[in-house]
């Protein structure tokens, strides 16, 4: 498994110089308020901007900048992301593979895999514009899967969808941290009390402004500083707004 560096990484007026060690092998939970800088962060990370400014490197490998450049070690799962119509599930999955060079046959046995491990494998063939929007969204997953890169960046992926499958993405999450790296960006802090050894990074203006471990006894207040409202932990772990303090 391979650190992920970031060096300098900044978007004028949108987010201001930051420097990150990445560690595989566990989840980082990206946190703040709207407008913080999150997903600016991932947009970055993966080559989308060709503003941005700084360096990205993969252990001793620097990598060039834009995202087909960057496909083989950086994943990416948007919030939303248009899926042309027409196309099947199948389709959608096997055009995660294209940096694999492989014949059409291996990418559709791997799409379909991957459909299978989302629960998914009876819409292989349908098309995706019919689909629900959550169904929609267990796809991007299954194509993020099938890229099968080490580092996957998520914006909320867990969006418009039903609490089983919520789980089922949690779980696929575990899977992939297990071995290689996450990124994490969400409004909901339930992961940290799933993931007591993440690390939460907390976002505001354009700068990271919090660095600590979900379970450090010091995080609900660093939370409740970065969202101007009260939090506190529950005995299960789970950080929640304290509805009884201002």
């Amino acid at each position: 498994m391979t650190q992920l560096y970031v060096r300098a990484l900044e978007v004028v007026g949108r987010l201001l110089p930051i420097d990150l060690d990445l560690e595989p092998g566990r989840v980082h939970l990206i946190v703040g308020p709207n407008g913080a800088g999150k997903t600016t962060l991932l947009r970055a990370l993966i080559g989308l901007l060709p503003e941005a400014r700084g360096e990205v490197r993969h252990g001793d490998r620097v990598l060039d900048p834009g995202a087909h450049r960057r496909a083989d070690v950086l994943g990416w799962l948007p919030q939303t992301s248009p899926i042309e119509a027409g196309l099947t599930a199948s389709e959608v999955v096997a055009t995660a593979r294209f940096r694999f060079q492989e014949p059409l046959a291996a990418a559709t046995t791997a799409a379909r895999t991957a459909l299978g491990s989302v629960g998914l494998a009876h819409c292989a063939g349908a098309r995706v514009d019919r689909l629900s929007g959550g169904e929609r969204q267990r796809v991007r997953l299954a194509a993020l899967i099938a890229q099968a890169t080490p580092w996957w960046l998520l914006d909320e992926p867990s969006n418009h969808l039903d609490p089983k499958v919520q789980l089922a993405v949690l779980d696929e999450i575990d899977r992939h941290a297990a071995t290689g790296g996450v990124l994490l960006v969400t409004h909901d802090l339930l992961p940290i009390a799933r993931w007591p050894t993440a690390r939460v990074l907390g976002f505001e203006a354009g700068r990271c402004v919090l660095d600590l471990r979900a379970d450090d006894r010091s995080l609900p207040d660093g939370l409740s500083r970065l969202f101007g409202v009260a939090m506190r932990r529950e005995p299960g772990g789970a950080v929640v707004v304290d509805a009884g303090r201002r």
